[in-house]
């Protein structure tokens, strides 16, 4: 069965404490696998490498039919799929010595509209596979709440807690799955960068980190999705929080990037931001919105560089 179908049906399994190490173990060897990819295939397209590059492509298409052991060998195609064209635009672009982030941004998008129609009949399936885990886990613990001296009503308010936090993750599961084949590809798009590339000029259209601003035409699509959460339906609600959720993610990595910037003009040293950053972990949900919320004001109010122009007037 594919990853995300395999996880889905055994998730009972894992979740309730049972061969755990054997989960761990299996969702480190698949994500390596998909990480290793996603930097092969673009490194194998950009050094023109096409018969180990048709080689690996091929195995990687007969596995995934192999792995689903005769059950939906359609949908472990189809991720095999959506995730090598991804990986392989990135490759083709950079080899037509596009910019790098323009073949990054396009491989992901791409990424994102292949994960969506490839599970979209299935989500269903996964969301109640879900709920019917999470379920058990919550019944388990509150069990042991009971066993352990816990009064009703502090068992009920864990219990109504616990249901809540998985109503939440089930809404979000979508997103989950398209950040399952982002991810990797992140990773991947970074390994290629590091080791496969080898034009200094190429290299060189690539900001540095502290420069990084998530697009100003992005914003359009955060109005609407924020519009479809207050005014529409329940299904367009579920749509629009795992769009949220994934635009989220890149506003915080551009959030970050502005605090970055802002160590660096404190001449914070190294060991002091990583500091920082340790302990900016602890915030949690607090710091991931509020990363958030900076980067998307920064989209569009493009800080940095009303900062280097006042220090530019102090000169």
């Amino acid at each position: 069965m594919t990853l995300a179908y395999t996880l889905g049906r055994l998730g009972t399994v894992f979740f309730t404490g049972q061969f755990v190490l054997l989960g761990v173990i299996f969702t480190v060897v698949v994500y390596g696998a998909m990480i290793y990819l996603a930097y092969a295939l673009p490194a194998l397209i950009y050094q023109s490498r096409k018969a180990l590059l048709r080689v690996v492509v091929g195995l990687v298409l007969i596995g995934s039919v192999i792995m689903a052991s005769g059950n939906m060998p359609g949908l472990a195609f189809g991720e095999a799929v959506m995730f090598l064209i991804p990986a392989g635009f990135i490759g083709w672009s950079i080899k037509k010595n596009k910019s790098l982030l323009w073949s990054y941004v396009g491989g992901v998008s791409l990424a994102m509209v292949l994960t969506v129609i490839v599970f979209y009949n299935i989500w269903p399936e996964l969301i109640e596979s879900f709920k019917i885990t999470f379920g058990k886990t919550i019944d388990n613990a509150l069990i042991m709440a009971n066993t352990e001296g816990y009064s009703p009503a502090e068992v009920s308010e864990m219990k109504v807690a616990a249901q809540n936090f998985s109503a939440g993750m089930a809404r979000i599961i979508p997103a989950s799955m398209v950040m399952i084949t982002v991810i990797p590809l992140s990773i991947g798009f970074l390994l290629v960068y590091y080791r496969a590339i080898t034009d200094p000029e190429l290299k060189q259209r690539v900001l540095d980190f502290t420069r990084w601003k998530v697009p100003f035409a992005l914003t359009p699509v955060v109005i609407v999705a924020v519009l479809m959460r207050l005014l529409g339906g329940e299904g367009l609600q579920i749509v629009a929080d795992n769009l949220i959720l994934i635009l989220a993610i890149y506003y915080v990595v551009g959030g970050l990037s502005l605090v970055e910037y802002g160590l660096k003009r404190f001449q914070l040293s190294l060991a002091m931001r990583i500091v920082f950053y340790i302990l900016f972990l602890f915030t949690g949900v607090v710091g991931f919105a509020m990363s958030a919320i900076a980067g998307f004001i920064d989209s569009f109010a493009d800080i940095r560089l009303r900062a280097d122009k006042q220090i530019e007037l102090k000169r």
